[in-house]
């Protein structure tokens, strides 16, 4: 027996296993080397919306502004084609002082006048007396204070000059309006400008231009109402895309889970199914190997790079077990020694050509194997397996003192070691086994993962005092649909 196999004692009886009570002398030091700016965090549940939240939300579903924008312009012309066609005729008049001399003060002070009365004017000629004149003397179909809502009087700034303006669906009658209330009001004012006594008035209003009959509707603006309904449709799909961060709990992209986390972030990272290609994940010539690869290069890029390494998924899933194989193949890939241990029973051992029925961790913590029992060779060069077993009761032994003298014998055994455990919210494996790792990576597999799993996962590994290397974005594919999707870390 080996000085590795004489660590384990088999447990009394069958079934369950049950840890074994340990004194603080009996259990053995592990030595835990850990990365250097590494990040120990915790986060809320809350969900922060930001600029860039928003930024990235538009350069995922830009035809989403395309679409609403489309949709805005598309009811403004529904609306312009159903508004009834109005034409406006304008007539402008001149109003002058009478009377005074040719000296410049007599002057200044007749255009002063003048100017006072066009203010005058403006209010008087959409007054009921004009209104009614002009629907006497056109026989209109309407009262006086319809036809006071059709017309309007504007002064020409810095002028004398008022121009009076009639509104109608027919451009000949709003032409006979306009110039119809023009000369309703020279009559009307004319008398009231005249003092008693004199035969004079202070002040004359002239014709200068007649309304001319109207070629084109002043309303709708179609062309206006579209610039209008396209800026609508953009506002509203801005505000579409700025609320779906806030109501929808789906993580959508790296950029948003490392905001979420605080965490360097790896992603989007598609892995084949193993269950359906188990083959795959040790093909090194498919595009799944050089996303891993890539991956394994940020791993070692921290000083020193982690020799047992943990992943953990933040909810369940076959994603994070898949990536853990993934990882561990790549690891081999470079010639290094590795162990890919199942704390996960998501981890199968049939995805590696190793019998169902195999010793694995649960055996080797119960004492029912040995070190060397449950070590299992693949296909893949430098590469074994520690199943998880066919016994119950594992996650009890996680904390005991065999669980440590294991991982400190695989430390031994092996230049790295990837651990993959169930998901942090279903199981407390991964908090528990921080303790005994140089680090730990949270796979989100992105179709079963949402922001309070997460936030959750992420407030259990800081609990734990756990080291978090990086934050993987997952997520497992058909044998036909697998891509190139790893992105760099944030």
């Amino acid at each position: 027996m080996s000085a590795a196999d004489a660590r384990w004692r088999k447990c009394a009886g069958s079934g369950v296993c049950r840890p074994e009570r340990h004194g603080t002398a009996a259990r053995p030091r592990i030595r835990v080397v850990r990365p250097t700016g590494v990040l120990t965090i915790g986060i809320s549940e809350g969900t922060v919306m930001d600029f860039q939240t928003v930024v990235s939300a538009i350069r995922r579903r830009w035809w989403v502004l395309l679409v609403t924008a489309l949709v805005g312009i598309f009811v403004s012309n529904l609306v312009s084609t159903h508004d009834v066609r109005q034409y406006t005729a304008t007539t402008r008049l001149f109003v002058a002082a009478t009377g005074g001399g040719n000296s410049s003060s007599e002057a200044y002070s007749g255009g002063q006048f003048s100017e006072q009365r066009v203010q005058s004017y403006a209010q008087m000629i959409t007054g009921q007396q004009l209104t009614r004149r002009v629907v006497d003397r056109l026989r209109l179909p309407l009262s006086a204070d319809e036809l006071s809502s059709k017309v309007n009087a504007a002064i020409v700034p810095r002028t004398v000059l008022l121009d009076v303006s009639a509104t109608d669906p027919s451009p000949e009658r709003a032409t006979d309006i306009a110039n119809a209330l023009a000369d309703e009001f020279i009559q009307y004012v004319g008398p009231l400008e005249t003092p008693i006594g004199e035969s004079s008035p202070r002040a004359t209003v002239t014709v200068v231009n007649r309304a001319q009959i109207p070629s084109t509707p002043s309303s709708p603006h179609v062309v206006t109402n579209a610039v209008y309904g396209c800026i609508g449709g953009l506002l509203f799909g801005l505000l579409c895309l700025a609320s779906i961060p806030v109501v929808s709990r789906r993580i959508n992209s790296a950029e948003e889970l490392s905001r979420l986390t605080g965490a360097p972030t790896a992603g989007p990272l598609a892995i084949p199914d193993p269950a359906a290609a188990p083959h795959r994940l040790f093909d090194a010539s498919g595009p799944e190997s050089e996303n891993l690869r890539r991956l394994r290069v940020q791993i070692d890029a921290h000083d020193p790079a982690p020799q047992v390494l943990l992943v953990a998924p933040a909810s369940g899933g076959r994603a994070a077990a898949a990536l853990g194989a993934g990882i561990a193949a790549a690891l081999a890939e470079t010639g290094r020694t590795t162990a890919l241990v199942a704390a996960d029973p998501t981890l199968q051992a049939g995805w590696f050509d190793v019998r169902a029925d195999a010793p694995g961790l649960a055996d080797v913590l119960c004492g029912r194997a040995g070190f060397d029992d449950v070590l299992h060779s693949t296909t893949r060069p430098g590469l074994s397996v520690v199943p998880h077993g066919a016994m119950e009761g594992v996650e009890a032994l996680l904390s005991s003192a065999a669980m440590s003298a294991f991982v400190d014998d695989l430390r031994k055994e092996f230049d790295r070691v990837v651990i993959v455990t169930p998901s942090v919210i279903d199981s407390s494996a991964a908090p528990v086994l921080s303790a005994v790792v140089d680090a730990d990576l949270l796979a989100v597999d992105t179709s079963t993962s949402h922001r309070g799993d997460v936030a959750t996962a992420i407030r259990e590994l800081a609990a734990a005092r756990a080291h978090l290397l990086t934050v993987v974005m997952t997520h497992v594919t058909s044998p036909a649909g697998a891509q190139k999707t790893l992105k760099g870390s944030r």
